[in-house]
């Protein structure tokens, strides 16, 4: 299912003269009880070949909605996609929520630039996908997305976005669900239901770490801060995903740059439900999660939890692809301890103990990254005290017994994006300041089995992992 486009898969375990059905979706797998095969009392395994043989296609498990492209359709993709005649294409329908008696829109498009590894959960899969009405490439996420009362369509997002005019954010063209694809786990309803859904946005762009400067990277950091502080503060939707593959750099035919930040379809519209509704599970990716998450899973998502994952997300980027003197077993150990660290029972994982460490030792650990450039580390030396105080820093006990009122600004300018956008823009605004030449590289670590990746981190019933793409939404 990791291959192929499909709804589902039925499979046959047979175990000497006996044999188990089993149906296998994003839900998870449904299985018949153990029976004798052979025998004429319970001839299941032959009146399921039998049916098998006679099902349609969407019955045996294809997905009727993605389909081959005429070779019309196929030439035109193949020219604007500048793919060559090796690369398989499908074409694509996708459906209109806010118009149900539409016409599918048709898109096609090659293999998918990020996929997903397992059976189970949202198998999302992102493509660079040409729009036969529009004649352009745009940028297509096929994903079973989850159905609770606490999320809201990724579409439904996008929309409320446009109208509001918040800056930053990807232009949205069409969303929808794919009529009668719809999983759910009937042993445990209490499980997530997955909805098949696909979404399409007319802006393509380059990871954040793909930067050709760290003045660019850092403006990217800024314009994604921006975004966020405008969908909280006008919509009350909180993202609750920072992480460095949600951060994009655009350039126009005219090499003008641009920034945008995406991934919206576990944000939480603050408006539109109550706390109770709210997904209780830790959301967004792991390395970038706040300390404060990644110890109490259950703790409620603030602005504060995703402002620490913006700095996370600097800190990330700063260590592994700016000039740095660490070595490698250094910067290999403060990956591992930093953003892979991961312990915890089966059912419930925790992290964040050297996060929430670095951040309490304030300016100290900042020195260990051993950065070359002046004004990232004056950056990250300024914040890590700040965010130390949610975590019970010297700094703060300090001040909250010589001024309690003091002490509880400390607090309160991490509740509100004001403080942190002023020293990030005064950081950007002397460009000469910057070196002219620094793209990004990345730096030497220990192991190669050390590489670093970004870890999907979703509500604890839909773990998902993904190496970081080379291109994404």
């Amino acid at each position: 299912m990791a291959s192929q486009y499909r709804t589902h898969l039925f499979t046959v375990f047979i175990c000497a003269d006996r044999a188990r059905l089993l149906r296998r979706d994003r839900a998870g797998v449904t299985v018949t009880r153990s029976f004798q095969y052979s025998s004429s009392d319970t001839p299941y395994l032959q009146e399921f070949f039998w049916r098998l043989s006679h099902a349609d296609d969407a019955t045996r498990g294809w997905d009727t909605s993605v389909m081959d492209p005429s070779p019309d359709e196929e030439a035109k993709a193949r020219q604007s996609l500048k793919l060559d005649d090796s690369e398989m294409l499908f074409k694509f329908a996708l459906y209109d929520d806010c118009d149900p008696d539409a016409d599918p829109t048709y898109l096609i498009a090659g293999p998918p630039f990020e996929t997903h590894a397992f059976p189970t959960g949202r198998a999302t899969r992102c493509f660079v996908a040409y729009h036969l009405t529009e004649g352009r490439n745009v940028f297509m996420k096929d994903t079973w997305r989850i159905v609770t009362p606490g999320l809201v369509a990724e579409g439904r997002v996008y929309e409320r976005l446009r109208d509001s005019e918040i800056p930053h954010v990807a232009e949205f063209i069409v969303a929808g669900d794919i009529p009668g694809q719809t999983h759910r786990t009937f042993s445990r309803p209490q499980q997530r239901l997955h909805q098949h859904y696909r979404l399409v946005l007319g802006t393509i762009g380059r990871p954040l770490t793909s930067f050709r400067s760290s003045w660019e990277m850092l403006n990217a950091i800024k314009d994604g801060m921006i975004a966020h502080q405008q969908a909280f503060q006008k919509l009350l939707i909180l993202h609750q995903d920072i992480s460095v593959g949600n951060v994009l750099i655009m350039e126009d035919s005219n090499g003008t740059t641009s920034r945008i930040l995406i991934d919206w379809d576990l944000c939480q519209m603050l408006d539109k439900c109550s706390s109770d509704a709210r997904p209780k599970e830790r959301i967004g990716t792991w390395q970038f999660i706040s300390a404060k998450l990644l110890l109490d899973p259950t703790g409620p998502h603030t602005v504060a939890d995703d402002l620490e994952s913006f700095l996370h997300v600097l800190t990330w980027v700063a260590i592994l692809f700016t000039p740095n003197s660490m070595s490698p077993e250094d910067l290999t150990a403060i990956i591992q301890l930093c953003y892979e660290d991961i312990w915890g029972a089966p059912d419930t994982t925790l992290g964040g103990r050297a996060k929430q460490l670095a951040l309490a030792t304030e300016s100290g650990s900042v020195r260990l990254f051993c950065l070359e450039s002046p004004i990232l580390n004056h950056l990250l030396s300024t914040f890590y005290p700040a965010f130390g105080a949610l975590y019970g820093s010297d700094l703060y006990a300090m001040t909250l017994e010589m001024d309690p009122l003091a002490a509880q600004k400390m607090l309160d300018r991490l509740q509100d994006h004001k403080w942190m956008l002023t020293m990030i823009t005064n950081a950007l605004q002397d460009r000469n300041a910057w070196p002219a030449e620094d793209a990004s590289r990345l730096n030497s670590t220990f192991s190669s089995g050390c590489e670093p990746y970004n870890r999907k981190r979703k509500p604890e019933s839909e773990l998902e992992y993904c190496r970081t793409p080379q291109k994404y939404t």
